[in-house]
C-alpha cells in the first residue's frame, strides 16, 4: 500500500513538471521565432492555436494508449520521447526561422508555429496516461481532476516562470535545451531507460549534442560586442562595415535598432532627416524622447543643441543597460532615462514639452497603443502651445502597402494642423523610413528650406486609429508583403 502512494506521489510531481515544461515551449516558442518573423499577435496566436491542436491530438492519442497497459515504464518512454520532441523544436526553429523570414508575416506564423507541434502533441499524451495509470475503481473521476490540478499548477508556475525568470535570463537556446534534459531525467528516473537498452540513450544524446552546438543564423554579420536577453527582446551589438563604413550597431531581435558611426557620426538616413528638425528647437529646448534603445539620437540632439534637456522613456532598462556600456548613452543633469511604458509615462506625468520624438514603431513591431486617436490626445496635452512631435514611421507613404502609414497620419492630422513629411527614398510605393513631423506652429520657414526634400500624400487609404478599432497588427501584415 505505501509502495502504490508512493508510486502515485512520484507520477504526480512528474505530471506537474511536465506540465511547466509544456509551458515553458509555449511561452518560449515565440521568443525563438521572433528574430525572423517579429513579435505579433499574428506570431503568438498561431503558436497557441498550434499548441491547442496539438494537444488534442495528443489526448486523444494518449487515452488510447493508456486503455492498452499503462505502466510506470510506459510513461517513462513518453517522457523520453517529450524530450526528443523538444530538442527538435529548438533545431527546426533555428532553421525554418530564417527560411520564413522571407514569406508574408501570416504565412510564416503559420509556418513556424508547427515547429511545436509535435513537443506539444507528445505532451498531451501524459495526462491520459498518468489518470488512467493512477485511477482507482469508483474514484476515477476524483482522480481525473487531481492529476490535472497538479498538472495545471506546474503549466501556471512554467508560465510565469519562464515569463518572468527564464527568457528575460537566458538565451532561447539554453532554455529549450534545459527542458529537455529535465523531461529526459524524468524519463530515466521512471525507468524508461536501462543500461541494456541504449537505443533511446543514443538518440537523446545525438540531439542534446547538435542541439548545444547548432546556433540560430545570424543575419548580420561582424564582431559581436555583446549578446543578451530581455524581457522584450533578444540584444546583440555588432562592430563591423555597415551602411558603407565602420559602424556599431543594436539589434533587437535581429532586427536594427540603433548605431553609429566614429564618433558618434549618424549611419542612418531616417536619423540624418530627425537631425534636420532639431532647427525647429529653441534655444534650450525641453525634449521628450519616446523609445530610447542604444540613446544614439539623444546623443544627437545633445551635438545639435548643447543647452537641451532631455526626458527618454524606454520600455526595456536593458537596452539602456547596453546603450550606457557600448554606445554614448549617459545620465546627468540634462539627461534623464525613464523606464516605462511610454503610454503610461504620459497619463503620469505633469511635464510639457517642447519637442518630442517618438521611435517606437519598429518595422515588424509597433506597439499598438501608442497609435491610436487617444494617446495622441494625451500626447498633445504634455506638449507646449507650439510643441514639435517628429515620428519615425516605416512603411510605404502610397500605394497597396501604404495603409498602415496612411492610417498613422489620418490619426495625427487628426490631432495636429500641420502635418510634413521627411521620406528616406522619393520611390513612395517603397517601404522605407518616413519622419512625420506633427505641430500646431506656423513652420513655413522650415518647409522652404527642405521643399524639394518633403512629401506630399494623397491620402486614398487608411482610417484613424482608435483604441477600440486597432487594426494596427493587421496593416503591419499587409505592409510587410
Amino acid at each position: 500500500m505505501n509502495d502504490s502512494m508512493e508510486q502515485e506521489k512520484e507520477i504526480l510531481i512528474a505530471s506537474f513538471i511536465s506540465g511547466f515544461c509544456l509551458m515553458v515551449i509555449e511561452i518560449g516558442g515565440p521568443r525563438l521565432t521572433a528574430p525572423y518573423i517579429g513579435n505579433t499577435i499574428f506570431s503568438w496566436a498561431a503558436v497557441i492555436a498550434s499548441v491547442l491542436g496539438a494537444l488534442s491530438l495528443g489526448y486523444y492519442y494518449g487515452g488510447k494508449m493508456a486503455d492498452k497497459n499503462p505502466t510506470k515504464e510506459g510513461l517513462g518512454k513518453i517522457f523520453i520521447i517529450c524530450s526528443i520532441t523538444t530538442f527538435l523544436a529548438y533545431l527546426l526553429g533555428t532553421f525554418v526561422g530564417p527560411l520564413a523570414a522571407i514569406l508574408d508575416i501570416t504565412t510564416a506564423s503559420i509556418l513556424t508555429s508547427l515547429i511545436f507541434f509535435p513537443a506539444a502533441a507528445t505532451y498531451g499524451i501524459v495526462s491520459p496516461y498518468i489518470i488512467k495509470l493512477t485511477s482507482k475503481a469508483g474514484k476515477e473521476g476524483e482522480n481525473s481532476g487531481r492529476v490535472f490540478a497538479v498538472s495545471t499548477l506546474g503549466s501556471i508556475l512554467g508560465t510565469l516562470g519562464t515569463g518572468f525568470i527564464l527568457v528575460p535570463n537566458l538565451p532561447v537556446k539554453w532554455i529549450f535545451i534545459g527542458t529537455g534534459i529535465i523531461m529526459a531525467l524524468l524519463g530515466i528516473y521512471l525507468k524508461a531507460i536501462k543500461m541494456n537498452s541504449p537505443k533511446y540513450t543514443i538518440v537523446l544524446i545525438f540531439l542534446m549534442t547538435l542541439s548545444v552546438a547548432t546556433a540560430p543564423i545570424e543575419i548580420y554579420k561582424g564582431t559581436t560586442v555583446y549578446e543578451g536577453e530581455s524581457p522584450y527582446y533578444h540584444i546583440r551589438v555588432l562592430d563591423g562595415d555597415f551602411f558603407n563604413e565602420s559602424s556599431r550597431i543594436l539589434l533587437l531581435d535581429n532586427a536594427i535598432s540603433s548605431g553609429h558611426g566614429v564618433g558618434g557620426k549618424a549611419i542612418f538616413e531616417y536619423e540624418k532627416q530627425t537631425q534636420k528638425t532639431y532647427e525647429l528647437m529653441g534655444k534650450t529646448p525641453k525634449v521628450l524622447m519616446l523609445g530610447v534603445a542604444a540613446g544614439t539620437i539623444i546623443d544627437g540632439i545633445f551635438k545639435a543643441k548643447p543647452d537641451a534637456t532631455v526626458t527618454g522613456v524606454e520600455i526595456d532598462e536593458k537596452t539602456i543597460e547596453v546603450g550606457k556600456r557600448f554606445f554614448n548613452l549617459t545620465e546627468n543633469e540634462r539627461t534623464e532615462i525613464v523606464i516605462e511604458d511610454a503610454r503610461r509615462y504620459i497619463e503620469k506625468t505633469d511635464q510639457r514639452y517642447d519637442f518630442i520624438i517618438i521611435d517606437t514603431y519598429r518595422g515588424k513591431s509597433v506597439p499598438f497603443h501608442l497609435t491610436s486617436d487617444e494617446f495622441l490626445k494625451q500626447l498633445k496635452e504634455k506638449g507646449t502651445t507650439d510643441a514639435i512631435v517628429v515620428v519615425n514611421v516605416i512603411g510605404s507613404i502610397q500605394g497597396d502597402r501604404s495603409e498602415l502609414f496612411q492610417s498613422i497620419y489620418k490619426t495625427f492630422a487628426n490631432n495636429y494642423r500641420k502635418i510634413v513629411l521627411f521620406p528616406t527614398n522619393k520611390d513612395y510605393e517603397k517601404r522605407q523610413n518616413i519622419m512625420l513631423i506633427a505641430t500646431d506652429r506656423n513652420i513655413s520657414e522650415f518647409e522652404n528650406k527642405y521643399k524639394t526634400e518633403l512629401a506630399h500624400v494623397q491620402l486614398d487609404r487608411g482610417k484613424i486609429i482608435t483604441d477600440d478599432l486597432n487594426p494596427t497588427d493587421i496593416l503591419i501584415m499587409e505592409a510587410l508583403r
